[in-house]
């Protein structure tokens, strides 16, 4: 099925991601710039395929339904680890290219930067999760309002 492709994807990616942080760990200097925007690159596509795999459960019967929305969760409970694991990794890897040649005022100037950026995508992505959680309660309604309409029209029928 279209999920199981979704899934194996997914789960390729995720593997992908954990070998890129564990090279941007181990790597210092210029190297770890490109790591970084691939790492980025990758955890936007396993956002995107969960949220695929979203839409693909919708149409799919009850008891598959809650199987594989219990999957979902554990993917995005997985994807969130990964991206705080990068975050780490990445803040770890930015300080020491800091500490090269750069006085200690620069320094600390760069990394308060850095934190205040830092506390800036957290606000971002907590409102980009605020708006998924409102369009779930607004698909979630939508389709509860058709149920109504159609009992509605069945009872009228009667």
């Amino acid at each position: 099925s279209l999920f199981d492709a979704y899934d194996q994807e997914f789960t390729s990616i995720s593997q992908d991601i954990n070998k890129n942080i564990n090279e941007l760990k181990r790597t210092s200097g210029g190297a770890s710039g490109g790591t970084i925007r691939h790492i980025e690159n990758l955890l936007s596509q396993a956002q995107d395929l969960i949220k695929q795999m979203e839409v693909e459960v919708r149409s799919l019967d009850p008891a598959t339904k809650k199987v594989l929305n219990e999957k979902l969760q554990q993917y995005k409970k997985s994807t969130s680890s990964l991206k705080s694991d990068f975050e780490r990794a990445k803040e770890q890897a930015q300080r020491s290219n800091l500490i090269g040649d750069k006085s200690v005022e620069q320094r600390q100037r760069l990394l308060d930067t850095n934190d205040k950026l830092s506390r800036q995508n957290e606000m971002i992505a907590n409102a980009h999760r605020t708006v998924a959680e409102t369009e779930d309660v607004a698909a979630e309604i939508t389709t509860e309002l058709a149920r109504n309409r159609e009992k509605i029209l069945s009872s009228r029928a009667k």
